[in-house]
């Protein structure tokens, strides 16, 4: 986490969630985004865009969450093999309708309740953006 210690959520502000996985966004940041609906909340998860069973569920989340869901759909599979954080970085990007935002929330980059490769590689991926300006917040926070 970075930023100044008093910021708040406003009306109308420009939050991004930025998850690995449909429903890391519920667990991580699903409580603050329902308690704030006249914001703008975007989110993107980085996998499992052509999953039949979790991409459904995603879109109906998001809708109750009063937010734009954008998927992307990098490798997921069960042998979690490293992927480069170059091309995780470009698949953000990509999915982002922007690059300025009031906060980013994401991933831990040490992991978080169990450990997932894909949630650390995405928090590193965020951070790195971040420290790069190729994505502009002066707030950060991770999910503990």
């Amino acid at each position: 986490m970075y930023g100044k210690d008093n910021f708040t959520i406003k009306q109308g502000g420009r939050y991004a969630v930025i998850v690995a996985h449909p429903d890391d966004e519920v667990l991580g940041a699903g409580g603050l985004m329902l308690m704030h609906p006249d914001s703008n909340w975007t989110v993107i998860t980085a996998c499992r865009k052509n999953d039949p069973d979790r991409a459904p569920k995603f879109f109906k989340a998001i809708k109750e969450l009063n937010a734009v869901g954008i998927m992307g759909d990098i490798d997921d599979g069960p042998e979690q093999n490293p992927l480069n954080t170059l091309e995780i970085q470009k698949t953000i990007i990509e999915l982002l309708p922007s690059d300025r935002f009031d906060l980013i929330i994401t991933h831990n980059t040490s992991g978080e309740y169990t450990r997932h490769l894909r949630h650390e590689e995405v928090a590193k991926a965020v951070f790195a953006l971040c420290k790069s300006e190729r994505l502009l917040s002066e707030h950060i926070w991770s999910f503990a």
